[in-house]
């Protein structure tokens, strides 16, 4: 059975490119907002709903395959899965929660922190927009396989990606409405045409404070057979880590937090 698993490591980009001139004190007051809503950002779990659904080369439409019920949180700017219901998170991938079909990480927090908090992105403006009923700036941008941290795996082969994608941010306050990446310069020995993923982005309300988290993501990724593999991904019953749940690093639990 064709698996993919679609991983993001923010440590990875660390090397920076020449910007784009244009929009450049724009895209720096957009990236020093971003640093302010993450830094702002208490530890948080949300419930993640995935529908899985695929296509075939020749079909209209996709097919519902299941629906999982997971867990994330975005603990120390690390995301966290867990199975719903679980007493605990463990520093596991997401990957040995759901050992069949396509999955992913990232769209929780991961893209969004490697594009806007690293110097490994090509900016390049274009312009403002109406996103949403909202004025908006749009920007594109690109990111280099070899400053990349978007690693794929398929089946036993495994390559870091290059890729590119867009973004709309409110042009009054300059907060992220939505947010696309998408591959480029796939390395070889991956069975992959293409994937890409969206994210939508609204403030919620956490503790006594709203915050800026991601609403909702749909991922595509297509097999060199044109097989697609569907994952819409809705973010919800969010609310702040208090300490109720113990995170466990290694094989002995460590003490909840206070």
């Amino acid at each position: 059975m064709w698996r993919a698993a679609v991983l993001v490591s923010f440590a990875a980009l660390l090397c920076a490119q020449e910007p784009d001139l244009s929009g450049l004190d724009l895209i720096e007051r957009i990236k020093i907002r971003a640093a302010e809503n993450l830094a702002a950002q208490p530890n948080y779990t949300c419930h993640e709903t995935i529908e899985r659904s695929t296509r075939q080369p020749s079909a209209g439409t996709f097919r519902l395959r299941d629906t999982i019920q997971l867990e994330v949180a975005l603990i120390q700017g690390r995301e966290l899965f867990s199975r719903r219901g679980a007493e605990h998170f463990e520093d596991a991938k997401i990957t040995d929660l759901v050992t069949e079909g396509t999955i992913a990480n990232g769209n929780f927090a991961l893209h969004a922190r490697a594009v806007f908090l690293s110097q490994g992105p090509l900016f390049q403006y274009r312009g403002m927009t109406t996103w949403g009923g909202r004025s908006t700036h749009t920007f594109d941008y690109t990111v280099a396989r070899e400053l990349s941290g978007w690693e794929i795996k398929v089946d036993d082969q495994r390559g870091f990606v290059g890729y590119r994608g867009s973004f709309h941010v409110d042009a009054a306050t300059l907060d992220l409405q939505d947010f696309t990446v998408e591959t480029v310069d796939i390395p070889s020995n991956l069975r992959l045409r293409a994937a890409r993923d969206r994210m939508e982005y609204q403030r919620v309300a956490l503790g006594n404070s709203e915050f800026l988290l991601p609403r909702s993501s749909e991922m595509v990724v297509t097999a060199v057979n044109g097989i697609e593999s569907r994952n819409r991904t809705l973010f919800h019953a969010c609310r702040q880590y208090a300490g109720e749940s113990v995170l466990t690093f290694d094989e002995a639990p460590e003490a909840p937090q206070n």
